[in-house]
């Protein structure tokens, strides 16, 4: 997932985590995501004294998606059945918020767990395409 991120990575890149707690894989690896702002959480857990983030709500994502273009959206898969559901909940939700804000897939990769889903956002007449793998 980092070398994914490092052969790909522009500046002012931004994430988008989808998935029970995957926002603590920026704790993980600090170095890949320092400097990338977490557009889905509206206030982060060590703040909050909890293990999960308090998620960013549907207005402020889609101010926080109008100044990027370019967004990588990472989804949890190594999940529980349960939080399973709940992280495809929020990643649909998220992909949806992607599409309105005129975002479309550019680049996805599947490694252990984790799907990376590389965001950009469509020019003019440009129309949306599937992702390259």
């Amino acid at each position: 997932m980092i070398r994914t991120l490092r052969i790909h990575d522009a500046p002012g890149d931004a994430v988008l985590f989808s998935g029970a707690r995957c926002g603590l894989i920026a704790t993980a690896f600090k170095e890949a995501f320092t400097g990338r702002p977490d557009l889905g959480t509206h206030r982060p857990a060590a703040g909050l004294g909890a293990l999960d983030h308090l998620p960013a709500d549907p207005d402020l994502l889609q101010r926080r998606l109008t100044h990027t273009s370019r967004v990588w959206h990472i989804t949890c898969t190594h999940l529980s059945s349960g939080a399973r559901q709940a992280a495809a909940r929020t990643a649909a939700f998220q992909e949806q918020a992607l599409a309105h804000a005129g975002f479309s897939p550019a680049y996805h990769h599947s490694a252990r767990g984790v799907d990376i889903t590389l965001d950009q956002r469509r020019t003019a007449g440009q129309p949306s395409s599937k992702p390259a793998h």
